[in-house]
């Protein structure tokens, strides 16, 4: 790996911008904002866990970082997706895209596992989390509905 930093998504630009990327698209989306904040913080662990990883001149395997790039592009083409449509369609399709979010999580669970960050805040209960935030979602959505 020439360098982490340098690390490119293909058609997305570097790991760094598709991280800035996902920060963005989820707070243009309101009705996912904290699942899209938790995927996006929980990514960045894995990130900085590889880019300490080059510090200490461990490199990582190379599948653990080809892997990581497919879950960055994965995270990005979904957030994409969902947020091109207009908020009705999204809240049609908002048990689908929580789908997604969810196997995406999954992905980044297996990073934890791998890097033995099983400890790390980020990881801890993120399914507990990730259905708070759901039930979170699915009131603001009745109450956008409503009004």
């Amino acid at each position: 790996m020439s360098g982490l930093l340098d690390l490119a998504v293909p058609g997305a630009g570097s790991a760094v911008d598709v991280l800035l990327k996902i920060v963005q698209l989820g707070n243009e989306m309101r009705e996912v904002q904290q699942s899209c904040k938790r995927l996006h913080g929980r990514l960045d662990v894995v990130f900085n866990e590889l880019k300490m990883m080059e510090e200490k001149g461990q490199q990582p395997q190379s599948s653990a970082v080809d892997k990581y790039v497919d879950v960055l592009a994965k995270s990005l083409q979904c957030l994409e997706h969902y947020r091109a449509k207009k908020l009705v369609f999204r809240l049609l399709g908002y048990r689908q895209m929580m789908g997604e979010i969810y196997q995406i999580n999954e992905d980044v669970e297996m990073f934890f596992r791998v890097f033995n960050l099983a400890s790390t805040a980020a990881v801890m209960d993120w399914k507990q989390q990730y259905e708070a935030d759901q039930r979170a979602q699915r009131e603001f959505i009745a109450s956008m509905v409503r009004d």
